[in-house]
């Protein structure tokens, strides 16, 4: 009995303490997320367990040896516990809700365990540098508190589009964004706050002296944390937003190499006898909010005028390739498509093949001159003759004074990139407001009505200029109020519609083929094809097959896709034939 003593007054009670503690979280911790644990576990469930009870006890173990004092432990636990149920949480949550049931939580344990270890280790090495160590829990709650804010705003963890989003929003998109959110996010710069406060004050407390002796140990163990976090956990990308951001990355290097391609070499020849060509680029537009398409509100006077005009075809069944700006232009602008196994960074685009071709190439823009690689469609912005942008907050109508097109060349391409329906959809003056209310559906409706009467504008502007092909189609659709993230067929339904001049209607003999794609399912991507088509570009830059006017058009709405080739669009509940 006096052994047993001794050896108990031996065991530092703290020690004991903080290895049952940490056990006893974490374990909770994957219990509650890793729903479904049972006997009826298929094998790699239960090793699933066994990898989680083993990391658990030696991270335990770690996290005890640094221990000294009951409560120096209570801060990196707890960021830990908020890291875990701020990125494994909502996540869990949203896979459950859309019925996936997502189990992979391990992984993210695994990383909030080595971080609660490594947090330990270095308030031993930082001693009394409390600063730094808060500053690095502070940045560490503040992703997990984002994270959860992002969830109960949106009802959707945050992933790969998420940040594609924020890295590409402009300032003034931003400011309206937070604008019309400033309750939650005026809750969430509060807590951010009041965590920062907290935690400086916790370390600012705690802080002690710490022996050559105990740092060292701190330095070992932090780094055989690091090295075996990075081999088992980052090195494999299995953290949720570490491999969400790097195929966000993985984008803008595709996109940054597509930036610094050469110029097309060769001659290319073109059998049309196109003058004028005008490619407006719509935003945000779905077709199911559109009167010409059958929407019940008088929001397209002008195109709805045009539907029975023999000149103007509209297309029944056009989709979107994404439900992103960039992502979907840069496929729309590009040989690059859903359908194909080229890369976006070695792709042509029509741009350079119309200018190669002899045409004056202009690029006029209501969304800004962001010429870095960061957003896609500028790289092949950057390509035309003649770049005019309207920088700031600008209406549609300010565009119509940039178009002066009077030098003189026989063949123009216009492309015209609109502001449109951008959310919030207030894109639009005080005199369109003829649906009254301030609210998600009258102030869509009324960009839409907006949109129309630009598209009159640019028409009857650049219609004395030999205009022999108006086309008019958006980056992608919208499910009003729905955030881009999300999914919805409605975010990919857009709006395709075409004039062809007298004089290119008996100059072609391709008008029947074009009259008869109206009712054929076509995907936005194959638009470059399509286009260069119209042109009459000789056929070896694009694919005559993914061409919605020629004898060769091989799709239809059981083969053709959305969403970079993962959504069927066979699927689409909206679709009426």
């Amino acid at each position: 009995m006096g052994f047993i003593q001794r050896l108990i007054n031996l065991i530092d009670k703290n020690k004991v303490l903080a290895f049952l503690s940490f056990n006893f979280i974490f374990i909770f911790l994957f219990v509650l997320t890793y729903k479904g644990i049972s006997m009826n576990m298929d094998a790699i469930g239960w090793q699933r367990v066994g990898k989680v009870i083993v990391s658990t006890m030696l991270f335990s173990l770690m996290f005890s040896v640094l221990t000294e004092r009951k409560k120096e432990y209570l801060l990196p636990i707890s960021c830990g516990c908020v890291y875990f149920l701020g990125i494994a949480g909502t996540f869990t949550l949203y896979t459950e809700k859309v019925g996936v049931g997502f189990r992979e939580t391990h992984y993210e344990l695994f990383f909030a365990e080595a971080l609660v270890v490594m947090l330990l280790a270095l308030r031993k090495i930082f001693d009394r540098h409390s600063l730094i160590l808060s500053v690095i829990e502070i940045i560490i709650c503040s992703l997990a508190l984002f994270e959860i804010a992002y969830y109960f705003l949106f009802g959707i963890s945050v992933n790969a589009d998420t940040l594609l989003i924020l890295f590409q929003t402009n300032w003034l998109e931003a400011l309206a964004f937070i604008n019309s959110n400033r309750i939650t996010f005026s809750c969430f710069l509060l807590a951010i706050i009041a965590f920062s406060i907290f935690i400086w004050a916790f370390n600012k407390k705690y802080e002690a002296d710490v022996s050559n002796k105990k740092k060292i140990l701190a330095g070992v163990i932090l780094l055989v944390v690091c090295i075996v976090n990075h081999h088992l956990v980052i090195g494999g990308e299995h953290l949720y937003l570490h491999r969400d951001f790097k195929i966000a990355q993985g984008y803008f290097k595709q996109i940054k190499m597509l930036s610094e391609q050469v110029g097309i070499q060769e001659e290319i020849t073109s059998d049309s006898n196109v003058r004028t060509a005008v490619i407006v680029i719509g935003e945000s537009a779905c077709r199911d909010y559109m009167n010409v398409y059958g929407y019940e509100r008088d929001n397209t006077p002008w195109m709805t005028q045009n539907r029975n005009n023999d000149n103007f075809i509209f297309f029944d069944n056009t989709y979107s390739s994404y439900k992103l700006t960039n992502k979907s232009l840069i496929y729309l602008f590009t040989e690059k498509s859903q359908y194909n196994d080229k890369e976006v960074y070695s792709s042509l685009n029509f741009i350079e093949i119309a200018k190669a071709a002899g045409f004056k190439t202009y690029w006029i823009s209501n969304q800004g001159n962001i010429s870095n690689y960061r957003e896609s469609y500028n790289v092949v912005a950057q390509k035309a003759d003649e770049k005019r942008f309207l920088e700031g907050s600008s209406y549609d109508e300010e565009l119509l004074g940039l178009l002066d097109i009077s030098n003189g060349n026989n063949k123009n391409l216009i492309v015209i990139h609109l502001a449109g329906s951008h959310s919030p959809y207030k894109n639009y003056p005080i005199d369109f407001k003829k649906f009254p209310n301030d609210n998600i559906n009258d102030n869509y409706d009324n960009s839409i009505l907006y949109t129309d009467y630009i598209l009159q504008q640019i028409f009857a502007k650049l219609s004395p200029h030999n205009l022999d092909l108006f086309i008019y189609i958006s980056d992608h659709g919208e499910k009003k109020g729905m955030l881009r993230n999300q999914f919805d067929f409605r975010m990919e339904r857009i709006p395709f519609m075409m004039y062809c001049s007298d004089d290119y209607i008996k100059k072609h003999n391709n008008f029947a083929e074009i009259e008869n794609g109206k009712h054929k399912y076509f995907t936005s991507d194959m638009f470059y094809d399509t286009f260069l088509g119209l042109l009459g570009i000789n056929k070896k830059f694009y694919m005559q097959n993914q061409n919605l006017f020629s004898e060769e058009y091989g799709f239809d709405k059981y083969n053709l896709k959305t969403e970079y080739g993962t959504v069927d669009i066979k699927n689409d509940p909206y679709a009426k034939n």
